[in-house]
């Protein structure tokens, strides 16, 4: 084979590797969001796009935050009353109805300090942002989660 050939078969060997390593490093620290991340941007994106003052955007966003730490905080402590109460039942001596029971209640008090928690949210946010802003944040966000809906029913 003439060295003519050789040198350019070694040069693309070598471009194609580098490309391979470039692109294996890209995919590795490249992540992708979290649903929590995702839908965290998601909506902040939609607080951008309401033509609000910097500042408004700022103390809405803000809100949101607040009220995403108070849920989570809400979720965990739900989470934990439900293995909770799993865990009695794993139990190999006989049932404790009043344990479980007690567990299952902790359960429910949460899941309507979350709906309270949720409808506090929704009353400041449509405060905060007035009755025009307020209707065409909850509007996109109404139709942010039908899309999401239409997409996810497909799979």
């Amino acid at each position: 084979m003439k060295l003519v050939y050789k040198r350019t078969l070694i040069f693309f060997s070598v471009a194609l590797n580098i490309g391979f390593l470039v692109m294996a490093l890209f995919h590795t620290f490249d992540r992708a969001m979290t649903r929590d991340e995702r839908r965290w941007e998601e909506l902040t994106t939609i607080v951008r796009e309401l033509n609000l003052t910097q500042a408004e955007s700022e103390r809405i966003i803000e809100i949101m935050a607040d009220f995403r730490k108070e849920m989570n905080a809400l979720d965990e402590a739900d989470k934990t009353a439900r293995m909770e109460a799993l865990d009695c039942l794993t139990w190999p001596e006989p049932l404790d109805r009043n344990h479980l029971h007690e567990r299952m209640q902790i359960s429910t008090q949460l899941s309507r300090k979350k709906q309270e928690l949720f409808e506090s949210h929704a009353l400041i946010m449509r405060r905060e942002l007035g009755n025009e802003k307020g209707a065409e944040f909850f509007s996109r966000v109404r139709e942010h989660i039908l899309s999401t809906q239409k997409k996810t029913s497909h799979r």
